[in-house]
């Protein structure tokens, strides 16, 4: 099964060595929405901050139609 983009995101952020302050300053969020995003407090992110939180991760998101039958 493969998991939801959110998730990997999360685990990304999880697995980054450099502090959260730094994390959130290239992103262009604030610390507590990337703090609680990581902690599981924040269940999503809007896509606009996800996109932002993906690009500071060195990670690119991409949209893609749904296949047929699933």
């Amino acid at each position: 099964m493969r998991q939801p983009s959110i998730e990997i995101l999360r685990r990304a952020l999880r697995a980054d060595k450099r502090p959260l302050l730094q994390v959130s300053r290239a992103a262009g969020l604030t610390y507590s929405v990337v703090y609680r995003f990581r902690q599981g407090q924040y269940g999503l992110l809007s896509l606009a901050s996800a996109e932002k939180l993906a690009r500071a991760l060195g990670l690119e998101l991409h949209l893609r139609p749904k296949r047929k039958g699933r």
